[in-house]
């Protein structure tokens, strides 16, 4: 794999991540996350400024954020998963993540991966996936429940999210710069 450019919205500069910082109840769980969409990152920066603010990490006042550039170099022999679209398989991940009342054995199952990458289920597509975890649609381990999620996600329209899970894959990425945006 050739070098690859990806972006992370914070509120702050991150030249070295920390998975302290992280949060197990992500998408693909406790990770540093990024993504090859510059949009999303930057559209990122604005959720992440206002959780530092309700956390009091940052004043209140706070009216700008960072997008952090990195190069990702996969030269390491990493334990790699990616999801090529929002399927079933997906869907399960992330609705295990999130919740801790369903798949149980799913988590388990991606614990070993280093890095995951696959669509992102962002701040637009919440509400399906709290609905699908929820059992809004069926059952939630059922197939129907799972297709009328997915095709509620679009998920044609979702941009990639890469998680870096442990230190070693965050060993092959390459801080280059971060860029302050307003808010």
């Amino acid at each position: 794999m050739n070098k690859v450019t990806l972006y992370h919205g914070s509120y702050c500069v991150v030249k070295q991540p920390d998975f302290t910082f992280c949060s197990k109840a992500k998408d693909f769980g406790l990770g540093f996350y990024l993504t090859t969409d510059l949009n999303q990152a930057k559209n990122f920066i604005k959720t992440s400024v206002k959780k530092a603010v309700s956390r009091g990490f940052i004043s209140p006042n706070t009216i700008y954020g960072f997008l952090n550039i990195y190069e990702c170099d996969l030269k390491e022999n990493l334990s790699i998963y990616s999801f090529k679209e929002a399927d079933v398989s997906w869907l399960h991940c992330v609705a295990a993540h999130r919740s801790s009342n369903c798949f149980l054995d799913e988590v388990k199952k991606w614990n070993d991966y280093d890095l995951i990458c696959g669509k992102i289920a962002n701040d637009k597509t919440n509400t399906v996936i709290s609905a699908y975890i929820d059992g809004l649609y069926g059952p939630v381990e059922s197939d129907y429940a799972a297709e009328i999620a997915i095709s509620f996600l679009e998920p044609e329209k979702l941009v990639d999210q890469w998680c870096f899970k442990t230190q070693s894959a965050l060993k092959t990425l390459t801080f280059l710069e971060a860029k302050k945006y307003g808010t």
